[in-house]
């Protein structure tokens, strides 16, 4: 980068003298005042002191030869007028500062650069790196009530090039002192450090003020009432910028760094108002001294997933121990406890299952749950999960559901991470398929728990017929824009089409499921893994690419699934008759079965659709007449069945009819609790 050197020339003329003396005059505050200057083109600028007016003029040299580049000035510069001023403007090879017209603050630390002749000077080049993530954060809560946070971080990555800048991304924070120069917007900050080769760790050091409205995202206070409240920061999906200083940003902000970044280690520590308050986060406290707490964690997880709960209001109660030791706490406000014991029952049972049938809980010996007021659903903050007060003032199984949900995630999302967010459904629908079919029938009966399991299959087929998304959607999509209606499709489709990739692997290749789930968590333990990394996955396990293939472009990367439309039924002379249209879906349905029920039993067939518009016949010898139909009774499939001309008996996916059965589960509960987590940004 070519260097460029600007000189102050003063053309003055015999008032200088008179201005000098004035000078002398000025009181300590007003001694060499900073240029401002505001115009990105040469021009005079007034200043008035003492009703005179001096002209300044600036030109712009090239340092290599002496000439005069151009006339062109930066907006700002915060340095005394009568200094040599050095500033780099070069920043072509920057991707997001274009226009240094932007720039909010620019600083520059105790050092001489500024007056230094020899050493290096800063590029000030835009560079985000994100490999090798880790944090040390101090974050002091003392002024709450004003809803101010005051940070200090020092942040260390890995150089992916030679440099002498880190890029970070911090939204709206009040900037108090940085270790180095710096640029910042308000959203991005630059900051120099020394040169670095590839490879070598790049850290630096900051303090800042949170600046919080209540908002969703970022640190706040969250109240149940004007008594019983917890301060902690909500990031998900990708605003930890809200309360740090990070490499990564909003899709807003930077479409290429808003990716799921890893954090590799972290080390915290949290200045609590007073000792009356108790401050809860990842891994458990390393240390508490009158009202600090100290955090030390140095297993990746989702950066997205750090977080904290500190209240002075928490009872805290033993919610068990797992069979490996895994220590389960329970945090609740007061008004809460006797609910919370109640919702937060199924974690233990939970994390014994999983165990079993995935991998070991290696994310530590603690797990904290922690009520948060006015905290929509749950969310699966590492060691610390929160659960809302609204979940857990809800029926028991609805509650308990949410709670092994999240900590299921502890196993598919905070331990096997997604690499960005088109594979969010590898957390979400891995997650779902074992709290569906593996942790609901430890927390309620066997039949209420088959009912839940067919309406989150319905509900699969409604939303994926609906919205249009693919269940692996693009790459160049914002997340955000899922947030709302569609999110629900990533937790329950996301979950059917594991459950019929399971039965696959079962029917087809003979292979057993639980094999294949523990073998694919070992695989990426404390990795990021995407939807291709799961095909492949799926490839070396069986040996069959064309059939995997076939399975993903139909049912991962395609929408709508199929519409089934059933019509014409007759049954007469002992034997029963009627059609199966396919109107929607390009997916092929080879294999579906079909059920008929009577007082005598079942019988079983099965037919073959394929095309669009393909109409098959189904025809049944029975002596009884025909009670239901049970179409695809295994979900092997995910279809919504078309009723409306239907004129037979009971027909459905089930061969049981659970119209009649209580469900203490809300079949879009999910969608509810998101609908109002993130309703401020859906208006």
């Amino acid at each position: 980068m070519k260097e460029r050197f600007f000189f102050v020339t003063l053309f003055l003329s015999a008032v200088l003298s008179l201005y000098l003396a004035g000078c002398s005059e000025t009181t300590p505050e007003d001694e060499n005042p900073p240029l401002d200057i505001t115009d990105v083109s040469a021009q005079d600028i007034e200043e008035t002191k003492d009703n005179l007016v001096i002209d300044v003029v600036i030109d712009v040299f090239d340092i290599s030869g002496g000439e005069l580049v151009n006339d062109a000035t930066p907006d700002i510069i915060t340095e005394d007028i009568t200094s040599d001023i050095y500033f780099d403007t070069d920043l072509s090879d920057s991707e997001v500062f274009t226009d240094i017209s932007d720039v909010e603050d620019i600083g520059v630390s105790d050092a001489d650069a500024v007056e230094d002749t020899g050493t290096h000077k800063c590029s000030y080049k835009e560079v985000v790196y994100t490999k090798g993530l880790g944090l040390v954060i101090t974050v002091d809560l003392k002024d709450y009530r004003a809803s101010k946070y005051y940070v200090e971080e020092e942040i260390k990555v890995e150089a992916e090039s030679d440099g002498d800048t880190i890029t970070l991304f911090g939204n709206g924070h009040t900037v108090n002192s940085v270790e180095g120069e710096y640029v910042f917007d308000g959203s991005k900050i630059t900051i120099c450090v020394p040169p670095y080769k590839k490879g070598e760790m790049v850290s630096a050091k900051l303090t800042f003020t949170v600046n919080s409205n209540d908002d969703l995202f970022g640190l706040r206070r969250w109240r149940l009432n004007y008594q019983e409240s917890a301060i902690g920061p909500f990031t998900e999906p990708y605003f930890t910028h809200y309360w740090l200083f990070v490499p990564q940003s909003g899709y807003d902000i930077s479409s290429v760094f808003d990716y799921n970044i890893v954090l590799n280690e972290v080390n915290l520590t949290i200045r609590t108002p007073d000792s009356s308050w108790k401050a809860y986060s990842i891994g458990g406290a390393k240390s508490v001294s009158d009202n600090v707490y100290t955090f030390e964690y140095i297993i990746p997880i989702p950066l997205y997933s750090l977080s904290f709960a500190v209240s002075n209001y928490y009872t805290e109660f033993d919610a068990g121990i797992s069979k490996s030791g895994v220590n389960v706490k329970g945090l609740a406000l007061k008004s809460n406890l006797s609910k919370a014991k109640q919702a937060f029952a199924s974690a233990v049972k939970t994390i014994d299952r999983m165990e079993e049938i995935i991998g070991s809980y290696d994310l530590g010996k603690i797990l904290q749950l922690a009520d948060i007021p006015q905290f929509g659903g749950g969310m699966e903050h590492t060691t610390i999960i929160w659960i809302g007060s609204d979940v857990i003032n809800a029926q028991s199984v609805e509650a308990q559901y949410v709670t092994a949900h999240e900590v299921v995630h502890h196993w598919w999302g905070d331990n096997l991470m997604f690499a960005d967010w088109p594979h969010f459904w590898l957390a979400e629908g891995f997650t779902e398929w074992s709290t569906i079919y593996e942790a609901i029938p430890l927390i309620t009966d066997s039949l209420t728990a088959e009912k839940i399991k067919y309406y989150w299959r319905s509900y699969a087929a409604e939303e994926y017929s609906q919205y249009g998304v693919p269940l692996r959607f693009s790459d160049s999509d914002d997340m955000m824009n899922y947030f709302n209606e569609v999110l629900d499709q990533f937790y329950k489709y996301g979950s059917s089409v594991v459950e019929m990739i399971l039965l696959r692997l079962e029917r087809d290749f003979g292979k057993e499921r639980y094999d294949f789930l523990s073998k694919w968590f070992d695989a990426y333990r404390h990795k990021t893994a995407t939807t291709e990394d799961l095909r492949q996955f799926l490839v070396d396990y069986t040996g069959d690419y064309y059939f995997w293939e076939k399975f993903f472009n139909e049912w991962v990367y395609s929408t709508p699934c199929p519409t089934l439309k059933i019509t014409d039924y007759v049954y007469s002379g002992g034997t029963l008759s009627f059609k199966i249209q396919k109107t929607k879906g390009i997916q092929s349905l080879k294999g579906l079965e079909i059920r008929i029920g009577t007082n005598q039993g079942e019988k079983i067939t099965s037919v073959d659709i394929d095309k669009i518009s393909e109409i098959k016949e189904v025809k049944v010898q029975t002596t009884s007449v025909p009670d239901y139909i049970a179409i695809d009774p295994e979900y092997y499939f995910v279809f919504v069945l078309d009723k409306t001309d239907w004129n037979g008996p009971y027909a459905d996916f089930s061969n049981k009819k659970f119209s009649n059965i209580l469900l203490p589960i809300r079949p879009d509960i999910l969608k509810l609790l998101y609908r109002d987590k993130y309703k401020r940004l859906l208006k």
